[in-house]
Order: structure tokens, then C-alpha cells, then sequence
């Protein structure tokens, strides 16, 4: 479950975007997902996923979801952008292209956030049971074993008091606000090099396992 919001979370605003509560669930063109770790906790999503072929293509989505950069404050579609269309990127820079940009984004980082709480939650109610002496299944330490590794907390937070602390304030939400200037910084608005090459909006490398070459990913 965290691999796949994880990764989306490398597409990341403006201070005018901080304390959007969440997504809202629109109804029309939605399809449900649904994953799980060994424990018993899940998550049901209901998204679409698109790959616009036209900055046209694009804005007809936003359009059927009544979805402006004046209804954000309302919630916004859960709406996963799979890859810029061709054709953004010769929008200019200014207005347009920044305002439709965090409008593609935002909608990912707030899947992301939500993914992000649940597991968050999950390890409370995990930490809660541990506490009061409950005993734990195997897959159930596993989850917090993974938890503690995926963020490199060394120690055990089921016994170690400031372990839990860590690894419960590195498994928090970001503020969307943060991950989206960071993204429109780093792929300059999604038309850097890494953006249109490799669909990458943080400008990552790393090394290709058969060229030495640093490769695009």
C-alpha cells in the first residue's frame, strides 16, 4: 500500500493552498482500487487515473469535475495525472501554466497525505494494543518492522520509547503546500529535463544496474 501513494508523493504550493482539508469523492468516471498489507488493515480508494493527451484533453477533465482553481477550497477529484500531455509544455510561463500545474498535483499529494494517515493510524492502534499488553501477530510486528526500516529508524519502536517518537514524526502528512513548491522548483513547473524526459518532478537520479551512465527514471 505505501509503495504506490509513495511514489506519487514525487509529484508535489502555494501558501494560498495550505489547510485544504482532503479530497472529496466525485462521483462520475471512478474506478476502486483496493490494498492491503498481512494485517487487517486496508484501503479503498475510489480514483481515476488519466494520461491526457492534450492540454485540451486535460482541462475537459477539470471541466466535467467542475474542478478550478476557485473550487479547490471546496475539495477537489480524485484524480491521478499519470503524465503531463506533450503540449504543456509550450504554455509560457505565467499564470496559466502554474495554475494548471498545482491543479494536476494537488489532487496526488492530498491521495498521498490520505494514504499517509491510515498508516499512521494503523502503527497508533498497533502501539496502543502493544501498551496494554495485547499480544501481536507475526504479521502485525512485521508491518512495524517494515514501518521502522522504510523511515531508518534503527531501534525497536515497540520497546524503545524515542524510537517510536521518530518514527511516528517521519511518518506524518506533508503539508501539500511544501510538496507541490517543491515540485514546481525542482522541474521548473514540469517542463525541466527530468519532467518531460523521465516524468520525474524532482530532478532524482540514480544508476542504471546494467550502464554506468546516471540514467533518467
Amino acid at each position: 500500500m505505501r509503495i504506490f501513494y509513495k511514489a506519487l508523493a514525487i509529484f508535489a504550493l502555494l501558501p494560498l493552498l495550505i489547510g485544504l482539508a482532503g479530497c472529496q469523492n466525485h462521483p462520475k468516471k471512478s474506478s476502486s482500487v483496493e490494498s492491503a498489507t498481512c494485517t487487517a488493515l486496508a484501503s479503498q480508494l475510489r480514483f481515476e487515473a488519466i494520461s491526457p493527451q492534450s492540454r485540451h484533453d486535460l482541462y475537459r477533465y477539470f471541466l466535467e469535475y467542475k474542478y478550478n482553481w476557485n473550487t479547490v477550497k471546496h475539495g477537489v477529484p480524485l484524480l491521478i495525472v499519470e503524465k503531463f500531455p506533450e503540449d504543456f509544455y509550450e504554455l509560457a510561463a505565467g499564470s496559466e501554466r502554474t495554475k494548471t500545474f498545482f491543479l494536476t498535483l494537488l489532487p496526488m499529494v492530498l491521495l498521498v497525505n490520505e494514504e499517509i494517515a491510515k498508516e499512521r493510524q494503523a502503527l497508533l492502534e498497533l502501539f496502543s494494543r502493544h501498551d496494554r499488553n495485547e499480544l501481536l501477530n507475526t504479521c502485525e510486528i512485521e508491518q512495524i518492522t517494515a514501518a521502522a526500516n522504510y523511515y531508518k529508524v534503527e531501534r525497536d519502536p515497540l520497546t524503545d520509547h524515542r524510537a517510536r517518537l521518530l518514527l511516528l514524526n517521519r511518518l506524518d502528512k506533508i503539508p501539500p503546500s511544501l510538496a507541490l513548491a517543491q515540485a514546481a522548483s525542482e522541474s521548473a513547473y514540469g517542463t525541466s529535463r527530468f519532467a518531460r524526459l523521465g516524468n520525474n518532478l524532482f530532478g532524482e537520479m540514480v544508476l542504471s544496474l546494467i550502464a554506468s551512465p546516471a540514467r533518467i527514471t
